[in-house]
């Protein structure tokens, strides 16, 4: 088995985790009101923009399929739960663009050596590490769930940081999620891209974009 399906094959495993566990212990192990779909997507939204090399492309976008069915499960329990369907719609397309978009960054920053190491500092410095800090100084309380609720807005230009801000379903059920909170992991998208891409147009001597 190559890196990359080693890679899927621990994504899936850690992204089916919950669900199976929720079965195995009747409930006891899943956060109440907390939306399936959201944890399923996190391990994958880690896999989509993590950085590789010519000899090791990842093809992470395509990736995704792997997630569907186990996503689709998720979803439908989520629905079962009282979610709204166009809230979940929009959370799952949302966050699906956003995967791919990050895959689409990684793919693109493999082109040359200086711009996949100042990828992988931007994927590092922006990605896991304010996560690994938010869940030492936040999720550690008890009612850390709750405590999501107070982070700056600012923190959901992280990706994984928004899925997790969206895993509490909405009580009461609402509708589709409003643009400004769609918005904020777009925009870190776009400033990591505008890193990368806007330094290596500079070193090749051309205009920024």
């Amino acid at each position: 088995m190559n890196l990359f399906g080693l890679l899927v094959a621990v994504v899936w495993g850690m992204s089916s985790a919950p669900l199976f566990l929720e079965t195995l212990t009747d409930g006891e192990l899943v956060i109440q009101g907390s939306s399936r779909a959201a944890w399923v997507l996190l391990p994958w939204m880690a896999l989509a923009g993590l950085p590789h090399t010519n000899t090791q492309r990842l093809a992470s976008g395509r990736s995704l399929l792997f997630a569907l069915p186990i996503l689709g499960l998720a979803a439908g329990l989520d629905f079962a739960e009282g979610e709204s369907p166009a809230r979940l719609a929009w959370f799952l397309g949302g966050a699906s663009l956003l995967c791919l978009g990050w895959a689409a960054l990684a793919d693109r920053a493999r082109s040359t050596g200086a711009m996949r190491s100042r990828y992988g500092w931007v994927w590092l410095l922006g990605v896991p590490l304010p996560l690994v800090y938010l869940t030492a100084f936040a999720w550690a309380p008890a009612h850390a769930a709750s405590a999501a609720d107070s982070w700056p807005s600012f923190w959901s230009l992280n990706p994984l940081i928004w899925v997790h801000r969206h895993a509490p379903l909405a009580s009461p059920p609402g509708g589709a999620l409003a643009l400004r909170e769609l918005l904020p992991p777009f925009l870190g998208l776009f400033l990591a891209g505008a890193i990368v891409l806007g330094f290596s147009r500079r070193e090749r001597g051309l205009p920024p974009c």
